[in-house]
């Protein structure tokens, strides 16, 4: 008998579940083209010759040398910013730090400034530091009343400017051109403030006024670390005045003058100081 006709029914195959990633793989895409598109672009331009530094001019440089900072600034361009953007590139100059970089190498350079310049060319301008004084250690209690400012020898001196910042090696000497300044503490820190400010102030200005009544410029400073409130000039004429950075300079002023014109008179040759650190009370003696 035959067997009654059937119908079969093949089932469907299920489709398989899509996952986040792959449905937003699609739309991503796009980004990403564009993305390595604007990358591409960007490497491209900042390699670019016409985009590349060529020239480095250097202004204002005096006592330095602008041939030595040019190859200096010209050194730190070389190479790439995380390998891929070149470092002399006019895209990207790190004009801050270029300058950081300079004063720290430089200490004479006070401030720096640079910018961009026309076709390739990096501007580099200096404001160096000018010589105030010459500042020198190996003070000793036993040089605290001689009023010679010659070499002692083994001394170590730097220039500083007028705000006492101690930037350069310096020979020492004595003489009317550069003031001296002589300390007890140990050792000059070239590239830092070898003064604060506040000594640097007291020295300009007691040497000002106490000068207008002396009549003759001083060739040296001594500070004492042990005696901050200290200080002493050396003359031209070759007398020491010892006084207090914290007396009454007006009384100290009219002391110095009284002593000068009543008691020392015409003697001031022989003259090895004169102590004013006691307001009224006033010693001196003579060589």
């Amino acid at each position: 008998m035959p067997s009654p006709n059937r119908i079969l029914y093949t089932p469907r195959e299920r489709k398989k579940a899509t996952s986040p990633l792959q449905k937003n793989a699609g739309r991503l895409f796009p980004y990403f083209l564009v993305t390595a598109a604007m990358i591409g672009g960007l490497w491209y331009a900042v390699h670019l010759p016409r985009l590349r530094l060529n020239n480095i001019a250097v202004a204002g440089a005096e006592a330095l040398d602008a041939e030595v900072i040019r190859e200096r600034v010209a050194r730190f361009l070389v190479g790439d910013y995380a390998g891929f953007i070149p470092r002399d590139t006019t895209l990207f100059i790190g004009g801050n730090a270029i300058v950081s970089r300079l004063k720290k190498d430089f200490p004479g350079i006070k401030e720096a400034k640079v910018r961009r310049g026309a076709w390739g060319t990096l501007l580099v301008e200096l404001e160096e530091r000018m010589p105030w004084g010459i500042w020198c250690d190996g003070l000793t209690p036993e040089e605290e009343r001689e009023t010679k400012s010659d070499n002692q020898g083994g001394e170590k001196c730097a220039y500083i400017d007028d705000e006492g910042f101690a930037y350069e090696e310096a020979p020492s000497s004595s003489g009317a051109l550069v003031v001296k300044i002589r300390s007890d503490t140990p050792g000059v820190p070239v590239g830092s403030a070898a003064a604060d400010p506040l000594l640097m102030r007291d020295m300009r200005f007691f040497g000002k006024e106490i000068a207008s009544v002396t009549g003759s410029s001083f060739v040296e400073y001594r500070f004492f670390s042990h005696l901050p409130r200290q200080l002493e000039l050396v003359s031209s004429e070759g007398f020491t005045l010892m006084v207090s950075r914290e007396g009454d300079l007006a009384n100290t002023l009219r002391v110095l003058k009284k002593v000068l014109e009543e008691e020392i008179k015409d003697q001031r040759s022989r003259l090895e100081y004169i102590d004013l650190r006691l307001g009224s009370k006033v010693f001196y003696k003579f060589k």
